[in-house]
């Protein structure tokens, strides 16, 4: 469980880093920032599975 909730920690900071870099090219990022509030949602109520699955498809949306 543990792991999970390191993994959702860093995946979501990467996410978030990637959406702020996408706002500076005037990318549309609508999809993956409902993907990352979904990730902390679930965070926030200690389901660190699909928080991290959540903000793994978020960055997956956000390297194509």
């Amino acid at each position: 469980m543990l792991a999970f909730k390191e993994k959702s920690e860093q995946e979501m900071e990467k996410a978030e880093l990637a959406i702020a870099k996408s706002n500076v090219k005037k990318k549309n990022v609508s999809q993956a920032q409902d993907l990352l509030e979904k990730a902390r949602f679930y965070y926030e109520i200690y389901d660190y599975l699909d928080a991290f699955r959540f903000a793994e498809a978020c960055n997956r949306i956000l390297s194509k």
